[in-house]
């Protein structure tokens, strides 16, 4: 099981495409933390909405606290063997979950970090470049070698639906993301 631990904030533009994009990993059984960090807008009922139709979607309504005690405060929640943090404003195509929990259970990894697309609003398409860090891709690295890797690629790049945890490795490490700083993935990742 794996669990998808989702900051939302005023994106109901995006919250339904993104949710059914959850919907769609085949990975099961999965479980889903929509965090709303005091949405000013429709998200609060686009969630509870899911809450009501799937006994695997969990939602929890809050005052804004930031970015950092929201994901904060789904690690909490988290019951799956691995989580996965995704922004509302992300999407998951191919069974990108899947692809990398398969990964982490053959080779018994704590952490796993994937590539991305971007996607550009104004021309409604993705970018043809797969954006990935070609020093590791497609190895499976203790995190010594890793850190040696970005160091001397220096290009270490952080976005947060990248990287698959293992949540007992998190909880054992103490592992939480600092409060009320700017880039607060950067130090978690």
């Amino acid at each position: 099981m794996y669990m998808n631990n989702v900051l939302v904030y005023n994106f109901e533009k995006y919250l339904n495409e993104f949710i059914e994009s959850i919907l769609l990993e085949s990975i099961n059984p999965k479980e889903i933390i929509l965090i709303n960090d005091g949405s000013k807008d429709n998200s609060k009922v686009i969630c509870d909405e899911y809450d009501k139709k799937y006994d695997f979607i969990i939602v929890i309504h809050k005052n804004n606290e930031g970015l950092s005690k929201a994901r904060n405060d789904g690690i909490n929640y988290a019951k799956g063997e691995y989580i996965f943090f995704v922004d509302s404003d992300d999407f998951l195509l191919d069974d990108y979950v899947l692809k990398m929990y398969d990964e982490c259970k053959k080779n018994n990894l704590d952490i796993i970090r994937g590539a991305y697309y971007r996607y550009d609003n104004e021309k409604k398409q993705f970018s043809s470049t797969k954006h990935f860090n070609e020093a590791y891709y497609n190895k499976a690295l203790n995190g010594l070698n890793f850190l040696k890797k970005e160091i001397k690629s220096g290009n270490y790049e952080v976005i947060s639906c990248m990287g698959l945890f293992r949540r007992e490795y998190i909880i054992k490490n103490k592992l939480k993301f600092t409060l009320d700083v700017t880039y607060e993935d950067h130090e978690f990742f």
